[in-house]
């Protein structure tokens, strides 16, 4: 759903929202948002690790939508398995995002962290979001149908078998498409009512081996 690094600020009537995805962006474009794009390429640049870059994309922004890079680091300081979600990131950003002045945040995050057993790097995730005070909203959805055109996942489907798509092979797991997901994403930044609210997000069946 668009490089790890972008970063995408949207305007709606004077309501500035700070974007993370280009989907969600494009989302927003069709309904007459003007988005204004940000990445360590472009001005203003961001970084999620390189907090001086981040004071002036959330400047005068009212809404945030957060959607991490997958990283090896899941804390600073820690050899972690080889897949995180920047937790540490998000935390500290939340806390600049506050005091800028956001008064809405929209994550997004995998349902591990209402599993079991429990993800703990996904709590970790979401925590500084839900402890903010500030409107907040978790999008949850499961794996990405996207999955399918990565590797290993993709090698596997061309050799003719998938070894790998969950964590459990006795638990029915959905896929969602990344397009639904960003169409959730423009709702609930777009509309009101959303606020302490967790929506996970499926697709029309769950699948087993």
């Amino acid at each position: 759903y668009g490089d790890h690094r972008d970063l995408h600020t949207a305007y709606r009537r004077q309501r500035q929202m700070c974007i993370r995805d280009r989907l969600v962006a494009a989302g927003l474009r069709q309904l007459g948002v003007e988005v204004r794009e940000g990445s360590r390429r472009r001005h203003p640049a961001f970084q999620w690790y390189d907090q001086s870059t981040w004071r002036r994309v959330l400047d005068g922004v009212g809404a945030v939508y957060i959607a991490t890079p997958i990283t090896a680091w899941v804390r600073k300081g820690e050899q972690s398995p080889p897949v995180g979600f920047a937790a540490d990131a998000v935390e500290e950003f939340v806390e600049v995002a506050v005091t800028q002045g956001v008064h809405r945040l929209v994550l997004l995050a995998g349902r591990s962290a209402r599993a079991e057993p429990v993800n703990e790097f996904m709590v970790d995730l979401e925590r500084p979001v839900r402890q903010s005070d500030v409107e907040w909203t978790v999008l949850s959805p499961s794996v990405f149908s996207q999955s399918f055109a990565l590797s290993p996942v993709r090698e596997g489907i061309a050799a003719g078998h998938v070894d790998y798509i969950a964590v459990s092979d006795e638990v029915p797991i959905d896929f969602t498409d990344v397009t639904d997901i960003a169409e959730a994403a423009v709702r609930v930044l777009t509309t009101p009512g959303h606020g302490g609210m967790t929506y996970e997000l499926s697709g029309p069946r769950a699948l087993t081996e």
